[in-house]
């Protein structure tokens, strides 16, 4: 079957990559069409705005509509990213009004959230250009509250310092 060393060499090399491949394909799921676009949106938004807008708008189309609140969060995350394009296209009436519709759903569904947050940070933004200080702190405040409580909570080992070893030694 092999004529030379060489090629039995590469042949007992190369056959466990060969026999593994269909497993590591199939051990890895395919990203649902809602994932794939929320990380394109995640991705373009500060250096594309228009792209990642076209993005979140898909991921909300993607989104079932069988009622369930893992959709209404879904939906949510979407509008929050539709928020953040829209602000970055420089129009924040309609970055305001996504930002709002998203946090009504995120503070019934998950309040004190990261989603939360972040969809209180966009909405201030909105507020601010909009002429609406005051509701601009109350959401900047807000937020604060919550993503401020999220990183308390985390235990010290967390912390990057402490997982590349530079913790303190008592």
């Amino acid at each position: 079957m092999f004529s030379s060393l060489k090629a039995r060499l590469a042949w007992t090399v190369a056959a466990p990559f060969c026999l593994l491949a269909p497993l590591a394909n199939a051990a890895t799921p395919s990203m649902s069409p809602f994932v794939s676009e929320i990380a394109a949106a995640k991705a373009s938004v500060m250096a594309d705005p228009a792209k990642a807008l076209a993005h979140a708008l898909a991921a909300e189309r993607a989104v079932p509509r069988d009622g369930s609140t893992a959709a209404e969060l879904q939906a949510a995350t979407a509008r929050w990213l539709e928020a953040e394009a829209l602000f970055r296209l420089d129009r924040a009436a309609e970055s305001l009004d996504r930002a709002s519709s998203a946090r009504r759903s995120v503070e019934r569904i998950a309040p004190n959230s990261k989603l939360l947050g972040d969809v209180l940070i966009c909405e201030g933004y909105a507020s601010e250009n909009s002429g609406k200080p005051a509701l601009a702190l109350d959401d900047f405040q807000k937020a604060n509250k919550i993503l401020g409580q999220r990183r308390l909570a985390r235990p010290i080992q967390d912390t990057a310092g402490n997982r590349r070893g530079l913790r303190r030694r008592t």
